[in-house]
């Protein structure tokens, strides 16, 4: 048991993901789940004592992460989402790192998985994520901080199936569109740069059909908030 790591995970109706989750994260001494009120009864998973159930409505990535941070009572704290999971190796190597305490910040390596293909090109590896850092220093934009890294990369099963996908993007971009005030072109416009990096420079075509439509599909989920918000606009007028 590695108890002093509490692992906060983030989730909504993703009950079969969450069970993976928090299978691989058994070792350590704490695990949150906060749950955006899900219908598909998650408390039913909740079956070692180490883990707790904590309910909020989702607003915002960051204050439904320190929403659960503030449940935490370990030293450090390991971010996760429902669709992500750890390995034996990443935990070992998580323990070394917490005892040596060189550092209050850790960034992850994150391997992506999309329609069970692990992507290798178009930058989406290493992927580095700011997820385990002290509890008393919890920030996710940490300033004049020496942020050090993980080597064994957590697992991101990102979209699983077709309807997976449907689900989760129509989801994240309602909540966007919600969070942006003014219209603004700006993140559509840089999507559109991010897909001839990737695809181009980070020779994402080498991952074949799964990973040009994992590319494609950035401008298309900038363009939906965008219209989202725009007709939230020409509804409240």
């Amino acid at each position: 048991m590695i108890d002093n790591i509490s692992c906060i995970i983030l989730t909504k109706d993703e009950k079969e993901s969450l069970k993976r989750c928090l299978d691989s994260v058994a070792e350590l001494g704490e695990a949150i789940i906060v749950d955006d009120f899900s219908a598909d009864r998650v408390d039913m998973l909740i079956s070692r004592p180490q883990e707790k159930l904590v309910h909020r409505k989702f607003d915002n990535l960051i204050d439904q992460r320190m929403f659960g941070a503030s449940q935490a009572t370990k030293k450090w704290i390991l971010f996760l989402d429902a669709d992500e999971c750890l390995t034996k190796s990443s935990l070992d190597e998580m323990e070394r790192k917490v005892k040596q305490n060189k550092r209050n910040y850790y960034a992850i390596p994150r391997e992506n998985i999309v329609l069970g293909k692990i992507l290798k090109h178009g930058n989406w590896y290493p992927d580095y994520q700011l997820r385990l850092m002290k509890r008393n220093q919890v920030n996710f934009h940490p300033q004049n901080e020496e942020v050090g890294r993980l080597e064994i990369p957590l697992k991101h099963y990102s979209h699983q199936d077709m309807g997976e996908w449907g689900k989760k993007y129509w989801r994240a971009t309602s909540i966007l569109a919600k969070t942006r005030t003014e219209v603004d072109l700006s993140p559509l416009l840089k999507s559109l740069n991010d897909v001839k990096y990737r695809l181009v420079k980070g020779k994402g075509y080498k991952d074949g059909f799964v990973g040009a439509i994992t590319i494609f599909y950035l401008p298309v989920f900038e363009l939906t908030i965008l219209l989202k918000l725009m007709a939230k606009k020409l509804w409240t007028v």
